[in-house]
């Protein structure tokens, strides 16, 4: 149960940072126009 747990943990997390990395590079295209 607990691999399990710590296996769904590193999944989430590595598909916030991808969401995040995503995000990131909208953003900052944005900024770049605003600037």
């Amino acid at each position: 149960m607990n691999r399990l747990c710590s296996l769904h943990l590193c999944l989430d997390i590595m598909g916030r940072e991808r969401k995040n990395k995503r995000n990131n590079h909208r953003t900052t295209k944005k900024e770049e126009i605003s600037q």
